[in-house]
This record gives C-alpha cells, structure tokens and sequence, in this order.
C-alpha cells in the first residue's frame, strides 16, 4: 500500500471515530485526510453523523477505508469445518448457512474469517449482520463517493484483534464495555480464537471466572489480558506503543478500525461481496513479480545483445580461421590421396612379393613337366590364378601335365586350340594356384 491511504472509523449511533494515516515506503503516519481537518478526532455518531463527515472529505481513489461498527450489531459463529483446502472450506460455510444462521440468508450480510492452524485444522469464524443495518451506512458511502474505497466492513471486535496483534506477543486477551454487556476477545498466535458478548445472566462475570474462561479459551494467562473494565485485574496493564502519537483505541476506537487495514491479513467486509479467502493480496504478489519480469526480461535482454554480438564476431573470426584452414588443407588433401594410393600399391607388391617364391617355384615345375618345345609366349598373374599362353606340340599332353601339377589347383583351357604351320599348337590356360 505505498503512497496509499488509511482512513479508519468507528461508528455507533452515539459517537464516530476516525484516524486517517499515510504509507509509503514501508512506514506508516498520521496526516490530516483533508485542510482544516486533524488526523484523528470523535465526531457525533449514526448515519447522519457519517454522512456529514464524509462530505467535507473529497473522495480519492487511493484512499482505502475501514469501517468498524459496534459489536452487538452482529451474530458471530463457529463453524466446524474438516481439514480441506481454503475454497473447500468457504464452500463448506456457505453451503452450511441455513444451519448456522437464526436470520434468513435473504437479510443477512455474511462473512467468514478463516484461519489454517498450526495442526493444519482450520477455524471458521462465521459473522452476519441484518441488511437493514448495514444498507443505510452503505447508502452513505454511495451517496458520498466513497463507496469504491470501502474495504472492510466487520464489528470493532476484529479491529481491535487486529490491534493487538500489532501491539502485543500471542496470545492474549481483551475485555471491554459495550453498552451493559462486556465484550471478551481471545487470540492466539493463528488468529481469532473467540469474540463473544457476556451479560451478567451467563455466570461469567466475576474476575476469576473470566481468567478461567480466557484460559480455557485461547490458553491466554492474566497477565496476557487487556482489561478495560478493571474487572480482571486491579491495573490494566497497557500494551506496547503500536506507532507514535496513535491515540489508544480506548480513546479512539478509528485506530482498531485502521488496524484491520494494516495487519496483512484477509479482512471481513460484510456489504454484500464474496468472502475473501485469507492469503496475499494479489496485487502484493503480482505486481512484485511483474517488476522482477520486467527487469529480469531487461536484463536478459540486455546479456541477449551482448553475447549476441560476441557469437557474431567470434563466428566471423572461426568463418576466416576455416577458409584458412580449407586453403592449407587442400594440399594434404592431395597428399592424402596419393598416399592412400601408395599404400594400396604397397599392399599389392607386398602380396605380390609374398607370393613370389612359389610363383617361380610353380614356373619350375611346369617347365619340367610340359612336353619338350612348349614355351610360354605371355601370362598375367592375379588373385592366385595366372592366365597362360602356351605353344605346344601336344596341348592335350601339356594340360595333363599341368593337372599333375600339386602347385595348382585348377587347370582350365580357355577358348579353343589353334595349330600353326609349324605344327606348333596355340591355346591359353588358366591355371589356378592352391
């Protein structure tokens, strides 16, 4: 709520209260809602009361208003609800109304207070005032221009919890006069644990009684009650100072109506609109967070630009580094082919020379065997055949010879024989070597 203000009032039919403070940044002070006018004051009280101090104070947007009426004016209830998530639980109130509600749905006003406590079981705290009584102090606000700022509508009694849950360490307790009957207000560390109207006929009046009553309640000790009554204890005991030059709600009620604006918690606003379940405003969380977008989106944006430029000029210096490379490359390019084509006539003289011995072995053997006069005009030698070319005067006796061979495996005439003038015949064989 920075730069926004505060108006807290308090009204009955007798007196109205009111105190009007300004947060920004973080700290909260009292300031004048209009020139002339002082923070905080008691006015005459009811509606007429409320109109005229709302027609000398101009309507602002930013304004957010606060306003308590007296207890007795409102029906107060607690609601069994089972261990389910938040809108389970507003289900399960609204859906129990006419259970729990002695009025007709159609007249009342109604709203919840739940709280999710420490053992995860959550405290409904169901509160409902007459239409009638509410509609003349909200035709007020409309006729002033103030309706749109209204925030909270809810008995003084969750003002002044919210009240002393700013000024004192929980739990604790509260005990005060309204009217002929005495209001008693119990809180633990989670929230309201009980706002109840004692009268004298209830037995619970004397000062014991309501120690035993405090303590049962909320485990709240006496020295933990506020008393404004003296019925408790023979010296109240006064809380902490909440902010400096405050007035104290036993004097100005408008500072527990401001109270329930400030405590960060879920607020009861009992004029006709859904029940709001407990938690952080939105706008609290999102607009934090939008902020943390923007200029996380900047930033990145920002780092994007950088590193975007670096990439492009390290990618320039790697495109000109490559064509160098390419250039030098081209060469051992070649170098490479050709030594790819070394190595392969390597291998094959390598082969080659593996297998000479026996080749000329093999030359030997034929030359001993063929008949007398057979020479070999040409051979090629390759994958272990070697294709011949022989002159014989007998090419069936010079085959067979060559079939005795234990060098070779196969022995193959290839195409016909040819016999020359000579008397000399030609043929080639393929002769396949083991």
């Amino acid at each position: 709520m920075t730069g926004k203000t505060i108006l807290g009032i308090y009204l009955d039919e007798n007196r109205l209260d009111y105190v009007h403070a300004v947060k920004r940044f973080g700290r909260i002070h009292l300031e004048p809602p209009h020139d002339g006018m002082p923070a905080f004051g008691t006015l005459p009280g009811g509606a007429k009361g409320l109109e005229a101090f709302l027609r000398e104070l101009p309507p602002k947007s930013h304004r957010r208003l606060s306003l308590c009426l007296s207890r007795n004016l409102f029906f107060v209830r607690d609601v069994e609800v089972p261990p389910v998530p938040m809108e389970d639980a507003l289900d399960v109130v609204r859906n129990a109304l006419p259970i729990h509600v002695h009025l007709s749905v159609e007249d009342i006003y109604w709203s919840v207070d739940l709280v999710r406590r420490r053992n995860k079981t959550i405290s409904a705290t169901l509160v409902y005032v007459e239409r009638k009584i509410v509609d003349p102090v909200l035709s007020v606000l409309a006729e002033t221009g103030h309706r749109e700022q209204l925030i909270s509508l809810c008995p003084i009694s969750f003002g002044l919890a919210a009240w002393l849950r700013q000024t004192w360490s929980l739990p604790s307790g509260l005990v005060r006069k309204e009217d002929d009957l005495r209001e008693v207000l119990a809180l633990d560390p989670d929230g309201v644990v009980c706002s109840r109207l004692l009268n004298p006929s209830e037995g619970i009046w004397d000062r014991d009684q309501l120690r035993a009553w405090f303590l049962a309640q909320g485990k709240v000790p006496a020295e933990k009650i506020d008393d404004w009554t003296e019925s408790v204890q023979s010296e109240s005991v006064p809380p902490r100072k909440f902010l400096s030059g405050w007035p104290h709600p036993k004097v100005n009620l408008g500072t527990a109506a401001a109270c329930a604006l400030l405590s960060g918690r879920s607020v009861l606003c009992l004029d006709g609109r859904t029940p709001s379940l407990p938690g952080l405003h939105p706008a609290k969380v999102v607009l934090p967070f939008l902020l943390f977008l923007a200029l996380t989106a900047w930033g990145l944006g920002a780092h994007v630009e950088r590193r975007t430029a670096a990439l492009e000029r390290s990618a320039a210096r790697l495109a000109e580094e490559t064509r160098k490379l390419e250039a030098e490359l081209k060469p051992l390019e070649k170098n490479a082919q050709e030594m790819e084509q070394l190595k392969k006539l390597v291998k094959e003289a390598d082969v080659f020379l593996k297998g000479r011995p026996r080749f000329y072995e093999l030359l030997n053997d034929i030359a001993q065997r063929v008949p007398s006069g057979t020479w070999i005009s040409q051979f090629n030698y390759a994958a272990g055949k070697m294709t011949a070319s022989f002159q014989s005067p007998d090419s069936l006796k010079t085959i067979e010879s060559l079939r005795e061979c234990p060098l070779l495996k196969d022995v193959k005439l290839q195409g016909s024989v040819h016999r020359g003038r000579d008397g000399k015949e030609t043929f080639t064989v393929v002769l396949e070597l083991k």
